[in-house]
């Protein structure tokens, strides 16, 4: 997992060079915040970005999952919420799986896990294996919008 703030390139522009994350990284620094909700095509592969909002919740209403092949950027465009994360080698195995979304999805884990607070403008990377949770309440609840660019891990290797 990786994460930082879109305005800060020089915190990310030296580990993120391939050009898939600079592509997806521009895309959502110049465009996500100017366009309504629902999906926009990269190209032909499964890249794309997803526009939506929801409300953030009590951690026991949240879902962890993991995605086997793809890579999820999440980008808060306005709001906050609490990602919990932690590597799927440290969690039962997956309760299912949705071939559709590419998305396993698992029972709350028993041990201690890694979180991140995600303000307007952050962004954070899940590759293959990170196992995260995503929206869960930061204080008290709100409506977020948020950006998930969804990358084939396929496409990191060309």
């Amino acid at each position: 997992m990786f994460s930082a703030y879109i305005n800060n390139e020089t915190s990310w522009r030296p580990i993120l060079k391939h050009k898939v994350f600079i592509e997806s990284l521009e895309w959502i620094h110049k465009k996500s915040a100017l366009v309504g909700f629902g999906d926009y095509l990269f190209d032909q592969s499964g890249w794309y970005a997803n526009v939506h909002g929801y409300e953030t919740q009590d951690l026991s209403r949240c879902c962890w999952e993991n995605h086997k092949h793809t890579v999820d950027i999440q980008y808060l465009i306005s709001g906050s919420e609490c990602i919990h994360w932690i590597d799927t080698d440290r969690l039962g195995p997956p309760v299912r799986y949705l071939v559709e979304k590419d998305r396993e999805e698992f029972a709350l884990p028993l041990e201690e896990v890694s979180r991140v607070v995600m303000l307007s403008g952050m962004f954070a990377i899940f590759m293959p294996g990170d196992a995260h949770c995503p929206k869960i309440v930061s204080g008290e609840p709100e409506i977020i919008k948020k950006v998930v660019v969804k990358i084939p891990i396929d496409l990191l290797g060309k």
